[in-house]
C-alpha cells in the first residue's frame, strides 16, 4: 500500500509473523500501513518515501528491531519508533531505552496488545500532525500576533498536559489547564482551576526536585524535574514537568507548565537498574565461587598427584572434601557394573562408623542409586537421622544435608562421592558446580591410572563380540551392497576430520560411493585404489566413529569385519581392566552388539601399538596419510595396482609432493626399525 499524497498519516509496519502483520494492518482501518518482513526491506521503503512512524517487532530474520532503531536514528533522528516486543525483557527494554526508542509495547496477549498499539501510535500521530500544525500556522502568522481564539484551542487540542498558573496572585493558583491535562490527572478543570497545583503531590513524592522547582519559580526562572504524582482516582505515576516564566514587561506574570507521563519510562530505568545490580551481584558471586573452585579442586588436584595408588587416591580426596567449608564428612564408594553395585572404599576422618567394605545394593529412589542411575547430581536437605540405605550408621552428627555426585568421565562411571553438610542448604547451585567439577576431576584421573596400569600389563585380554541388525557404518554398507567390508585403519586429516579406510570386496565402487552418500556419518567418499575384487575407500567422518567410541570407553580395536549377515569386532584391553565391565559398557554404548568370546595373549616388551604410537610420534599427519594410502592400495606390491598419480588426487597434491611425503614417511619408518634392532642388548 503506498502513502497517501494528501499528507495523511503514513506508518511502516516490520514483522515477519504475517498473522501479527494482519492483525495490525486490520486494527489500524484507514490509516496507510506499509509493511516490511525485514530491517533491510524496512530500510529500503525509508528511502523510496516518508512515512510519519515505523513499528518494529523486535525478533526479525537476520537481525533485530534495535538494530533497525539505530539505523532509523541515524538517518532520521526525530522519527518516532515504535517496538512491539512479545514480552517485557527488562535487559531489552533498557537496550531500547538508550537506543532512543519513541514507545515500547508488549504485544502479548493478542489482540490486547495491538490495541495498545494502536492507541500509542495514534497519541504519537497527534502530536506529529498538531507539531505540523502549529509551525504552519506560525509561518503564516509571522507578521502578526495569532488570535486569542486560535491560541486556546492550540492549547486545547497539545497531547501534553499544558497548565498556566498566575505569579502575580497569592500561592500561584491555576488559572487555565487543557484536556489533556485533564485526561493524565483526573481532575477536571472545576477541580483544579483557583488551585496550586501543588495538589497532584502524595506520600511518595520526593522533596528534592519539588524544592528545586520552588527554588527555580522564586528566581523566575525555568525549570524541568520529574516527580512522583497522583491521580485523582489515587493511582501513582512519573510526571515529568517543564516550567517556563512569561513576563509581562519586567513583571512576571505566569508560568506555564507541560506535564507528561513518564511512567513506562521511568520503570524501565528502574527495571534496567535492577538488572545491572542482580548481573553486577551475580559476577561477585561467581568470582566467589571460582576463587572456591579452583582453591578446592587445586588441592584435590594437588592430593591425586602425589597419591601412590587407588587406594590412597581415594582416600586423600575424602579427606580434602571433608575437610574443606562447609563440609562435614566425605565418602567414595566405586561402582561395579556387573552387579550394579556400589563397595565403600574410603572416608574422611571423623567418629562416624563407615560401612563393612561389602556391596551395597541402592534402589533408584536413594540419591545413591539416583546419581549412579541418571549419571546427575543428587541432593537430599535437611535429611538429619534418616540415612536412607547409605553405609554409614546414621548421618554425621549435626549433619543437616548431603550431596551424591557422580564420577564420571568420557561417560564412563567409576563411583559416588557423598558429601555431607550441617547447613541443610549447603548444596546449592554454586556448591554444586564445584563439587561436580571434582567429581570430573577424580574420575579423569582415575581414568589416566587406569589407562597406565594397561600400557604396563604383562598380558592382555581380546573380547570378541557379534554386531547383528546395527546402524554401524560398515555393517549398513555390507547388508545393502551384499559384500564384505573391512576396517582397515584410520588417520588425521589436517582440518582435524577422521578419515576411516574401509577394504570393499564384491561391489563397484560407484555403487558404494552411492550407499556412503546417503550416511549422515559419511562427509565424503574417496576410492583410492580399485581391482577386480573390489576397492579400497577412504571416508571422511561427519560424526564419532565406531573406533573413536571405543576409543572413549578405554579399549583399542583390533578388527571389524562386516557381511551380510553381520559382523565381527575384536577389541583389546588389558588384563587389570574389568572385562564384565567393558562388555557392559560396549553393550550399552553400541545397541546390537552382542559378547561372543574371551582371550588372553602374553604382552611383549612392547606392543605393536606401542610401536605404531611411537613411529607415529615422529611422522607428520600428512606423512601418516600417504604411507597408509600406498600401503591399504597395494602401491609396493608388484604389479601396482595403484599409481602415484592416484594416491596423489585422492590426497589431493600433486604427484611430487605426495612421493616426498611418502619418502620420508619410509624413512622414519625404517629408522624405527633398525633403531629397535641397534639396541646393544639384542
Amino acid at each position: 500500500m503506498a502513502c497517501p499524497s494528501d499528507g495523511g498519516d503514513c506508518v511502516l509496519y516490520v514483522d515477519a509473523d504475517a498473522r501479527a502483520t494482519e492483525t495490525v494492518v486490520a486494527a489500524f482501518g484507514d490509516a496507510a500501513v506499509e509493511t516490511a518482513t525485514t530491517a533491510a526491506d524496512a530500510r529500503r521503503a525509508l528511502l523510496e518515501e516518508p512515512v510519519d512512524c515505523v513499528i518494529s517487532e523486535h525478533q526479525l530474520p537476520e537481525s533485530d528491531g534495535i538494530d533497525l532503531l539505530n539505523a532509523v536514528r541515524d538517518r532520521y533522528p526525530t522519527l518516532p519508533v515504535v517496538l512491539f516486543v512479545g514480552d517485557g525483557d527488562e535487559a531489552l527494554a533498557s537496550a531500547a531505552l538508550s537506543a532512543g526508542v519513541t514507545e515500547y509495547v508488549i504485544k502479548e496477549p493478542l489482540p490486547d496488545g495491538v490495541d495498545r498499539l494502536v492507541e500509542t501510535v495514534s497519541d504519537l500521530l497527534d502530536r506529529r500532525q498538531f507539531g505540523r500544525r502549529t509551525a504552519i500556522d506560525t509561518i503564516g502568522d509571522a507578521d502578526g500576533d495569532l488570535p486569542p481564539a486560535l491560541k486556546e484551542r492550540a492549547m486545547d487540542e497539545a497531547p501534553v498536559g499544558i497548565t498556566i498558573a498566575d505569579a502575580r496572585a497569592e500561592d500561584m493558583p491555576l488559572v487555565y489547564v487543557n484536556e489533556a491535562f485533564e485526561r493524565l490527572t483526573g481532575y477536571d478543570r472545576a477541580a483544579t482551576l483557583g488551585r496550586n497545583c501543588r495538589f497532584l503531590q502524595g506520600p511518595a513524592t520526593a522533596s528534592e526536585p519539588v524544592d528545586r522547582m520552588r527554588a527555580a519559580i522564586d528566581t523566575g526562572e525555568s525549570a524541568s524535574e520529574v516527580l512522583v504524582n497522583y491521580r485523582q482516582d489515587g493511582r501513582m505515576f512519573w510526571n515529568r514537568v517543564d516550567l517556563a516564566p512569561v513576563y509581562d514587561g519586567e513583571e512576571l506574570a505566569y508560568y506555564v507548565g507541560f506535564q507528561t507521563d513518564v511512567t513506562q519510562r521511568k520503570r524501565a530505568e528502574f527495571a534496567a537498574r535492577r538488572r545491572a545490580d542482580a548481573l553486577e551481584a551475580e559476577r561477585r558471586s561467581l568470582k566467589e565461587l571460582l576463587d572456591r573452585l579452583d582453591g578446592l579442586v587445586l588441592d584435590v588436584t594437588g592430593a591425586l598427584v602425589h597419591a601412590s595408588g587407588r587406594e590412597e587416591l581415594l582416600r586423600r580426596v575424602c579427606e580434602r572434601v571433608g575437610d574443606a567449608e562447609p563440609y562435614d564428612f566425605a565418602w567414595i564408594g566405586e561402582y561395579n557394573v556387573a552387579s550394579d553395585r556400589v563397595r565403600p572404599a574410603a572416608c574422611s576422618a571423623g567418629d562416624v562408623q563407615f560401612g563393612d567394605g561389602h556391596d551395597v545394593d541402592f534402589g533408584a529412589e536413594t540419591p545413591v542409586g539416583a546419581a549412579i542411575e541418571e549419571r546427575e547430581f543428587r541432593v537430599v536437605q535437611d535429611g538429619s537421622g534418616d540415612p536412607d540405605g547409605l553405609p554409614v550408621v546414621g548421618w554425621p552428627e549435626g549433619s543437616q544435608s548431603m550431596a551424591a555426585v557422580p564420577l564420571t568421565d568420557r561417560g564412563r562411571l567409576y563411583g559416588v562421592l557423598c558429601v555431607y553438610a550441617s547447613d541443610p542448604d549447603a548444596f546449592e547451585d554454586h556448591e554444586r558446580a564445584i563439587l561436580t567439577a571434582l567429581g570430573r576431576t577424580v574420575a579423569a584421573t582415575i581414568n589416566a591410572r587406569e589407562n597406565e596400569e594397561r600400557l604396563t600389563a604383562d598380558v592382555v585380554a581380546e573380547l570378541e563380540f557379534d554386531v547383528v541388525g546395527s546402524d554401524l557404518l560398515l555393517v549398513s554398507l555390507a547388508a545393502e551392497l551384499d559384500c564384505r567390508v573391512e576396517y582397515a585403519g584410520s588417520v588425521r586429516a589436517d582440518d582435524g576430520a577422521l578419515l576411516a579406510f574401509v577394504d570393499v570386496a564384491d561391489a563397484a565402487p560407484d555403487r558404494l560411493a552411492d550407499a556412503a552418500a546417503r550416511r549422515p556419518t559419511v562427509a565424503s567418499t574417496t576410492i583410492v585404489s580399485e581391482s577386480d575384487e573390489g576397492c579400497l575407500a577412504e571416508f571422511e567422518l561427519a560424526e564419532p566413529f565406531v573406533v573413536e567410541v571405543l576409543a572413549e570407553l578405554g579399549v583399542e580395536t583390533r578388527s571389524i569385519v562386516a557381511d551380510p549377515d553381520g559382523a565381527r569386532l575384536t577389541v583389546r584391553v588389558s588384563e587389570t581392566e574389568d572385562a564384565r565391565a567393558v562388555v557392559d559398557r560396549i553393550e550399552k554404548r553400541l545397541p546390537g552388539v552382542d559378547f561372543a568370546a574371551y582371550r588372553e595373549r602374553d604382552r611383549p616388551a612392547e606392543t605393536r601399538r606401542e610401536f605404531v604410537a611411537r613411529v607415529e610420534r615422529r611422522l607428520t599427519d600428512r606423512q601418516q596419510s600417504a604411507l597408509r594410502r600406498a600401503y591399504l592400495g597395494d602401491y609396493f606390491e608388484r604389479p601396482r595396482s595403484v599409481s602415484g598419480d592416484e594416491l596423489a588426487d585422492s590426497m589431493g597434491v600433486s604427484r611430487s609432493t605426495f612421493h616426498q611425503h611418502l619418502r620420508a614417511a619410509q624413512r622414519k619408518l625404517v629408522e624405527a626399525f633398525y633403531e629397535e634392532r641397534a639396541d646393544p642388548a639384542d
